[in-house]
């Protein structure tokens, strides 16, 4: 038991120092540094140890409220506007346990999150369960546009569905928190299809390059030392967004972070 134990204390400090050896690595290489510490204040130190506290945090987080997300949620009463989150790569709907539960005092009720294949099939699986979904939804709540919000992975996915001819007038907004727009060369350690087409230039960012996005209002939320998206440049949505840096935590923190929902909810408020 002390082996196991050693060996989960290695995992837990050991793994978010290796992503932020990548992250400084492949921020120096892309000369994008400079750009990280402007963005932190002109200071890179305390924001590389914030973003290791909260990564080791949410190290044990993450793996002890996934088997909360096991199996299918039933929908919610249409009452109110909808709104649907999408969970990032090798997570499930657990991941927005404690977002849900701050939407929730904020008066957003008719809220529902969804699981799909991340670690097993490939990109255009994945998509075809979120358009499904989309489309549940769309059926339960005739005649409201629909909310929408993904971290990671989930923002790419929702940004392509969001886009298509069937969906983009019924989205009332988008929300993405630190999505891999440009893809992350931490994809290169990725295992299976749908992390490997993050690769910057592969499949996922192919797509996207060829998106005519919503109308509706967009939002990218972004940490400035993200731990699993990488160069810095790599977060960048584009035209036509509002981009929202919010103080740097890890990756996967911004999911149980209060200053990241107080950075969405009003934004969502606004469209509903």
């Amino acid at each position: 038991m002390l082996y196991i134990g050693v060996l989960i204390l290695v995992l837990l400090t050991g793994l978010p120092l290796l992503r932020l050896f990548f992250f400084l690595l492949s921020n120096a290489m892309d000369g994008r540094l400079g750009d990280i510490r402007s963005a932190c204040g002109g200071r890179l130190v305390g924001p590389l140890l914030s973003t290791y506290a909260t990564a080791v945090g949410s190290e044990g987080t993450a793996p002890a409220l996934f088997v909360t997300g096991l199996g299918h949620e039933p929908m919610p009463k249409p009452e109110g506007t909808p709104v649907l989150l999408l969970h990032g790569l090798y997570h499930n709907r657990s991941a927005w346990h404690v977002f849900r539960r701050i939407l929730s005092r904020e008066g957003f009720h008719n809220v529902r999150a969804f699981s799909y294949g991340s670690w097993r099939g490939g990109l255009d699986d994945a998509l075809k369960t979120v358009r499904t979904e989309l489309r549940r939804t769309m059926a339960a709540n005739p005649g409201k546009r629909v909310l929408l919000v993904g971290h990671s992975l989930g923002g790419v996915i929702w940004r392509i569905v969001a886009a298509e001819d069937e969906f983009r007038d019924h989205v009332g907004a988008l929300a993405t928190l630190g999505s891999p727009f440009g893809g992350s060369e931490l994809a290169l350690l990725g295992v299976g299809r749908v992390a490997r087409s993050l690769i910057p230039g592969r499949e996922a960012c192919r797509k996207l390059r060829t998106v005519k996005d919503t109308p509706a209002p967009k939002l990218a939320v972004v940490s400035p030392v993200d731990d699993f998206v990488f160069p810095y440049g790599c977060l960048e949505p584009g035209g036509g967004w509002r981009r929202e840096n919010v103080s740097a935590m890890a990756h996967v923190w911004m999911l149980y972070s209060p200053s990241v929902a107080r950075t969405v909810i009003p934004f969502l408020k606004e469209a509903a």
